[in-house]
């Protein structure tokens, strides 16, 4: 299904519902995007970046708020990035950078519309993550030459030689994307389970940040969308 559109997105969550019999956090991570200089980047990569990593948190929020409002509230985690708030030299990415900068602008919203109905809002924002697509630069700190051909806008994974990002983190670690868990864990569960319609933050945190423990849930599970 295509969660960029508002069938897809309502398709989703009807069908987490029709298996957990509800929803009480929904966990926004879904995104495609496309990278390429600037100057020479289609603008079609623009509007694609921006519909796969704006538009999906939006139109799955869209669909499921009804259901957290009749169960009485819930937890909204919506996935942003580091590239919101910083320029990355290593690889070209406006659209990236732009689409995940109105992630946090519109969680904060969501979470002054969410209050009344003890809906909690907050959005998380990893750092350099090592996936697939990141590999390449995490596990070469040398900077040295990337792939034949210098690097190619539609792939991640292929970039010029020169750049070391690595050396931009400051303890050195490649994070496996499981490092972004414990953070998104304990946000919906504090958020679901201590929900305050007056303690309504709409804040952004970093997933390298917390080291507290998640409260355990009551009942025998939390269904999610």
């Amino acid at each position: 299904m295509d969660l960029s559109t508002e069938a897809g997105a309502k398709e989703w969550i009807e069908a987490g519902i029709s298996v957990y019999g509800g929803i009480d956090i929904l966990y926004n991570n879904a995104s495609a995007l496309r990278n390429g200089p600037f100057d020479t980047q289609p603008v079609e990569d623009w509007y694609f970046t921006l519909r796969n990593e704006l538009d999906i948190p939006y139109l799955c929020t869209r669909a499921a708020w009804p259901h957290l409002v009749a169960r009485g509230g819930g937890a909204i985690l919506n996935v942003a990035s580091v590239a919101a708030v910083r320029g990355a030299p290593f690889l070209p990415m406006v659209p990236h950078g732009a689409a995940k900068g109105g992630v946090p602008a519109m969680s904060k919203h969501l979470c002054a519309a969410g209050a009344p109905h003890r809906i909690r809002v907050n959005t998380i924002a990893p750092g350099m993550t090592r996936t697939s697509a990141t590999a390449p630069f995490l596990d070469d700190p040398e900077g040295a030459e990337g792939p034949p051909g210098g690097a190619d806008p539609r792939r991640p994974d292929r970039r010029a030689g020169g750049h070391r990002p690595r050396r931009g983190l400051p303890l050195q670690r490649r994070r496996p994307p499981s490092s972004t868990a414990p953070t998104s864990w304990w946000t919906a569960a504090t958020a679901r389970w201590r929900a305050d319609p007056a303690c309504a933050p709409g804040s952004t945190t970093s997933a390298s940040t917390s080291a507290t423990s998640p409260p355990r849930p009551p009942g025998t599970g939390t269904p999610s969308g």
